[in-house]
């Protein structure tokens, strides 16, 4: 595990820096109730790492995963994409400006599975499907 990070870190460190990164954005969620196409990902409900090692949402839904396959050259190729802002400092109370409370975060999408929909629609930036726009990992 330790190499696995090691590697992904020198590989997103050496990607960066080749990148104009003031161009890529975060992508966009787009919550769908179906799938549409194959750019969106379908929900994988993490229940057995749930059930087996305790995994859970702040409010203690099930974690969840979108997946989409990869095309061409990318079918055994994926991107590790962690959605930002589910951190949390103080139980009932706020420690710091720039936290939230976990108690309120729990009743978030950042804390909460629970509303997320069958599908989600991340198709821009660094995780495109266009080439022109991705010509890194387009078909990943």
């Amino acid at each position: 595990l330790i190499t696995f990070m090691m590697l992904l870190s020198a590989l997103l460190l050496t990607t960066a820096s080749s990148v104009n990164i003031d161009e890529y954005h975060c992508p966009t969620f787009e919550g769908l109730d179906r799938m549409i196409d194959a750019t969106n990902g379908v929900k994988v409900p993490l229940t057995d790492a749930m059930n087996t090692d305790g995994a859970a949402c702040l409010d203690g839904s099930v974690p969840v995963m979108y997946w989409r396959a990869g095309t061409g050259e990318g079918v055994n190729k994926f991107h590790v994409y962690f959605e930002g802002g589910g951190w949390c400092g103080g139980i009932d109370d706020q420690l710091s400006p720039c936290q939230d409370t976990c108690v309120h975060r729990s009743g978030t999408d950042l804390g909460s599975s629970k509303a997320y929909p069958a599908a989600a629609n991340y198709d821009g930036g660094y995780m495109s499907t266009s080439a022109s726009i991705n010509p890194l990992t387009y078909n990943w």
